[in-house]
């Protein structure tokens, strides 16, 4: 049975309108604190708030919300649980597919020339940004430290914007049982269905424009599996070819 999620994420760039109504078909909103003061409650509950390494959250911002998002890592987020432990955290980690290297082989005698061949241990593995960490020991750790969600940000994904990365989510579960909050390279309703099917208790994570050109309730029906969501995506797609 899918339990999948979807969070819509805004930042204090977002202009917020009324046409936002429809966030409430949306499990939740995920902001940033200054974005969290002008953003109405009764529209959308929060299912998050982002919060910085150094930064304290503010009193107005985290009223009502008890899920605290924080980019510092694994070993970070955990020392800040410590600290302030009435919240539930979560931690937010960048992820890159490391560029592929090449070596020379060595010939069998006689052979006269060597192949460059790729390493294969790179194909196959994920690291943290800006870390020399990779994806399978931080989500190890993560569930040594009893984090009930981890939030898997895909920066390759996010520049080719092609859909989430689905090998990356497959990866995970290898080695966290945990709930996965999913994002970058969503574009299209059947990038979020996709998600969907992989995995059916991912999070999906998705900008608030992106939620704004398809409609909220169909990107939560296409994440779920409703099948309302394939003509509306159909629909939409064809207008946007024809335009």
């Amino acid at each position: 049975m899918r339990n999948n999620k979807l969070y819509i994420e805004l930042n204090e760039k977002d202009e917020i309108t009324a046409d936002d109504q429809e966030a409430a078909y949306a499990d939740g909103v995920v902001l940033d604190q200054a974005c969290a003061q002008k953003w109405n409650r009764d529209t959308c509950a929060v299912a998050a708030l982002r919060v910085g390494v150094d930064s304290k959250p503010d009193s107005v911002a985290t009223a009502g919300c008890q899920v605290w998002v924080c980019d510092g890592g694994i070993e970070e987020t955990a020392r800040l649980r410590d600290e302030q432990p009435e919240a539930t955290w979560i931690p937010r980690i960048e992820i890159i597919r490391p560029d592929v290297r090449y070596s020379f082989q060595n010939t069998a005698a006689g052979e006269g020339f060597k192949y460059y061949v790729p390493d294969t241990a790179a194909l196959q593995r994920y690291s943290v940004a800006n870390s020399s960490a990779d994806l399978e020991k931080s989500l190890a750790r993560a569930a040594e430290l009893a984090f009930l969600a981890v939030w898997l940000h895909s920066i390759d994904a996010e520049r080719s914007a092609k859909g989430f990365e689905l090998d990356m989510v497959e990866r995970a579960r290898l080695f966290y049982n945990g709930i996965l909050w999913v994002s970058g390279g969503a574009t299209t309703l059947n990038h979020v269905r996709c998600l969907g099917r992989a995995d059916p208790r991912a999070c999906a994570v998705v900008p608030l424009q992106f939620a704004r050109i398809y409609g909220m309730q169909q990107v939560k029906a296409a994440l779920v599996g409703s099948e309302s969501a394939l003509a509306g995506d159909a629909a939409i797609e064809a207008e946007s070819e024809s335009a």
